[in-house]
């Protein structure tokens, strides 16, 4: 998936309420500050991703 696709993801995820959401296997090295828009995300799968370090996000996620 490239970045456009996975932001077009995030949106429609938060557009619809999204409680989950899948993001395994996009090899991604950071999560796109975009997560921070899901207000009711309460599962969030990176397996198969390349995630060293986790940045802030402004947003609260918790």
């Amino acid at each position: 998936m490239n970045k456009e696709e996975l932001l077009r993801k995030i949106e429609r995820a938060a557009k619809n309420k999204a409680t989950s959401l899948n993001l395994d296997g996009n090899k991604l090295s950071t999560l796109p500050p975009e997560i921070a828009q899901l207000h009711n995300l309460q599962v969030l799968s990176l397996d198969g991703n390349q995630l060293s370090t986790h940045k802030r996000f402004s947003g609260n996620l918790l």
